[in-house]
């Protein structure tokens, strides 16, 4: 058991270090010097370097310190350390890889190839059970006390807000457009790589120990959950079956709650075609 806990503490952190290698990548190689601004905190300290001076990775890291503080009051020691780890790799090789060269001058063709890297980092970063804070910080705060939205609307209405900054502060509507391509397919990425296509997944629980891990998917993300009485036809215990719908980037959370609390907990996922009802569309 205990050798099988730090081989997935070192995946998670594998993970997590490849990640933030690819974003970086896509940043340095593909985005900055055509000055693509691909929403989120990265977009933004794109923006302000090319009006300050500064370097990206020290904005990256100045903008994440008030998200992060939020992101701990509102959820808690948890979520916050592996975010905060992210953040500073993040910060530190934006920094100390810009003698990477600029793989495409070719303003279509980066925000194609640059949004499917930084979609395989994201997706990285989310299988090791991680942020690199910045909108998905905010996001999920907002998401916390206003759960009308999803988090995905949330990022979607923020990234655009980064767009259109980007696009006044450049006076160049290319730019914003070629950022909106490149926000859609690393997305996209995110859903082929992690969890499949779909809008919203819908997971099922399995586990003896369902009213705590309920209990704790509604205090630490923010979702739903639906339980119902079930019995193990083998075993013929009675067991908790929870039906919660989530976005992609609420599943990792949810299954290292789970298997925080229950490692045998059985875990389905499944896409959800269309969704109706309070923090989905009516």
């Amino acid at each position: 058991m205990e050798a099988a806990k730090i081989r997935r503490g070192i995946f998670n952190a594998l993970s997590v270090l490849i990640g933030v290698l690819l974003i970086t990548i896509s940043i340095n190689s593909f985005f900055l010097k055509l000055k693509i601004a691909p929403g989120g905190v990265s977009g933004l300290a794109t923006v302000i370097h090319y009006l300050t001076g500064f370097s990206v990775g020290s904005i990256v890291l100045v903008l994440n310190i008030p998200l992060f503080i939020a992101g701990f009051i509102a959820f808690g020691k948890r979520f916050s350390v592996k975010t905060l780890i992210a953040t500073i790799l993040l910060s530190f090789f934006l920094d100390n890889t810009l003698w990477l060269p600029q793989i495409t001058d070719d303003m279509l063709l980066a925000s194609l190839f640059g949004g499917i890297v930084m979609g395989l980092g994201m997706a990285l970063v989310f299988k090791g059970n991680a942020t690199t804070g910045g909108t998905d910080i905010l996001a999920r705060v907002v998401n916390k006390y206003f759960p009308a939205f999803n988090v995905g609307e949330q990022l979607f209405v923020i990234d655009g807000f980064v767009v259109i900054f980007a696009m006044c502060v450049f006076r160049n509507f290319d730019v914003g457009l070629y950022a909106i391509i490149t926000i859609w397919l690393s997305a996209k990425i995110i859903d082929l790589v992690f969890t499949g296509v779909g809008f919203a997944k819908a997971m099922f629980i399995i586990s003896d120990n369902g009213d705590e891990i309920g209990s704790r998917i509604l205090s630490e993300v923010g979702r739903g959950v639906t339980g119902v009485n079930g019995e193990g036809l083998y075993s013929g215990t009675g067991k908790k079956v929870l039906l919660t719908v989530v976005d992609r980037r609420q599943i990792p959370v949810i299954k290292a709650i789970a298997k925080s609390i229950d490692k045998k907990a059985f875990i389905i996922v499944t896409d959800a075609r269309e969704v109706l009802g309070e923090g989905f569309g009516q």
